[in-house]
C-alpha cells in the first residue's frame, strides 16, 4: 500500500495568523528605520516573503512526513550543531552560522522546530507517558542543549527547557510532576553558573 505524504489541505488560520504577525512586526521595523537604514526593512521583508512561501508549502505535507523522518531530521540537525562547533571561530567567539555562498542559517533555530517534531512523536506513541519516556524526551532535549550552549548561544539554549516541559504538559503529564521535575531542575542551576562565559555571567550580575 503506498502512502502519501501530500495533503490537499492546509491550516488557514495558522497561514493568515503567521502573516499577520509577520506584517505587524514589518510595520513595528518601519517606524523606527530612517531613510538610510531602508536596507533592514527590504531585508526583513523578503525573508518574511521566503519564510511564508515555505510554510505554505510544506503546510501540505501530511504529518506522517514529519512522524518518520523525525529522527532522521534530528540526526541531521545533530550534524549542524557539531558541525558549527568544529568550523573557523565566528563573530565575537560565537559560531552559530553555517554559511553556504550569500546563504546563512543559524542550526539553534532549527534545532527548536525539529525538537519539537522528535518530542511530538516520543511521547505521543503511547497512551501514558512513563518515566522512561520523560528521561528519554530529557536525553533528546539535553544532547541539543548542550551543543547549542557551545556555541555559545545561551539564549537559545534556554528555550529548549520550558519547550520541553511544555511538550511534557501536552503529552498528559500532570502539573504535580511537572512542578516536581521543575523543583529538581532548580536545584542544579547555580552549578550552570560555574560554566558560563564572563560575559554571560556579567549579564546576568547586571
Amino acid at each position: 500500500m503506498q502512502v502519501s505524504f501530500i495533503s490537499q489541505k492546509y491550516d488557514r488560520i495558522i497561514l493568515l495568523t503567521t502573516i499577520a504577525l509577520a506584517l505587524g512586526g514589518i510595520f513595528h521595523l518601519w517606524t523606527i528605520v530612517t531613510s538610510d537604514e531602508t536596507y533592514y526593512l527590504l531585508h526583513q521583508v523578503s525573508w518574511v516573503c521566503v519564510g511564508i512561501g515555505v510554510m505554505f508549502l510544506l503546510s501540505f505535507f501530511r504529518v506522517g512526513l514529519w512522524q518518520r523522518g523525525a529522527y532522521f531530521f534530528y540526526g541531521i540537525i545533530l550534524f549542524f550543531l557539531l558541525f558549527v562547533l568544529f568550523k573557523e571561530e565566528g563573530i565575537y567567539g560565537a559560531q552559530r552560522w553555517i554559511k553556504i555562498g550569500a546563504f546563512g542559517f543559524q542550526p539553534s533555530e532549527f534545532a527548536k522546530l525539529i525538537l519539537i517534531i522528535v518530542l511530538a512523536k516520543l511521547l505521543a506513541s503511547k497512551e501514558k507517558v512513563s518515566k522512561k519516556g520523560i528521561i528519554l524526551s530529557f536525553c533528546f532535549t539535553l544532547i541539543f542543549l548542550i551543543l547549542v550552549a557551545l556555541q555559545p548561544d545561551l539564549g537559545s539554549a534556554i528555550i529548549l527547557l520550558p519547550l520541553w516541559l511544555a511538550m511534557l504538559f501536552l503529552a498528559g503529564i500532570s502539573l504535580k510532576r511537572i512542578f516536581t521535575i521543575l523543583g529538581l531542575g532548580s536545584l542544579l542551576l547555580p552549578l550552570s553558573y560555574f560554566f558560563l562565559h564572563p560575559y554571560q555571567k556579567a549579564r546576568i550580575l547586571t
